[in-house]
């Protein structure tokens, strides 16, 4: 899960997933402190919640009720995946960004989740074909940023690999110019915001920046104009 921070030129590491060193044992994937032959471990789920914290959580709960009312047009099992996957992503978002950590139960979890509500919708609304292609959307966005992780050491954790693939079965549902443009939309504003740090000084060339946040706001923006039925394509 987590990566190398990125000691070379060039802008912040976005995405990095690398552990600071001040967070001791806790982090996932960080050896316990007994010396060389200590095991490494993962922090209980109930350690990722807490890292989030309960106002995180609510407000997730607040986003997910907005973005199922957002989708209701999409029909009820798509809606409920919508909010699920909001619920799961404002968590994952604070995670990632105090932790630098995409802890795998919650994108599991929110893989899970969200496949079967949308297999739910592909059974009563015969979208099998749609079902599909998210799939398909899901494995191509993993092999994607899997290949971006590897071509720029430090840049992308598998923490955003999986998250990527997350995201790709869902914006899949609407389409592919839809897993185009989440994907683009996190690069852009994960590019902003590391420019911004570095102007304002908060960051310096090789500090590395959290990217899951920039890929659920890049998805969720995307989700926005599919429910506004927004064309992506000509």
């Amino acid at each position: 899960m987590t990566g190398e921070r990125d000691g070379a030129g060039g802008p912040p590491a976005v995405g990095a997933d690398a552990v600071p060193a001040a967070e001791g044992p806790g982090g996932e994937g960080v050896p316990a402190a007994d010396g060389a032959d200590a095991d490494w471990h993962t922090p209980p789920l109930r350690e990722d919640l807490a890292t989030a914290g309960r106002p995180t959580i609510a407000v997730g709960a607040v986003l997910a009720v907005l973005a199922c009312w957002g989708l209701a047009g999409q029909g009820w099992a798509v809606a409920l995946a919508g909010a699920y996957l909001t619920l799961v992503g404002t968590v994952l978002t604070v995670i990632d960004w105090r932790t630098h950590r995409l802890p795998d139960r919650i994108v599991l979890a929110g893989t899970v989740g969200v496949l079967v509500l949308l297999g739910a919708a592909a059974a009563t609304g015969d979208a099998w074909a749609v079902l599909g292609r998210g799939v398909a959307a899901a494995l191509v966005s993993l092999v994607g940023y899997f290949i971006l992780a590897l071509l720029r050491s430090g840049g992308l954790g598998l923490g955003d690999v999986k998250l990527g693939g997350l995201l790709g079965l869902w914006l899949g549902w609407f389409g592919w110019p839809h897993v185009l443009a989440g994907a683009l939309a996190a690069f852009l504003l994960g590019g902003v915001i590391a420019l911004v740090l570095l102007v304002t000084r908060r960051a310096s060339r090789t500090s590395a920046i959290a990217f899951g946040p920039w890929m659920v706001l890049g998805a969720a923006v995307t989700t926005a104009l599919a429910a506004a039925e927004v064309p992506l394509a000509g």
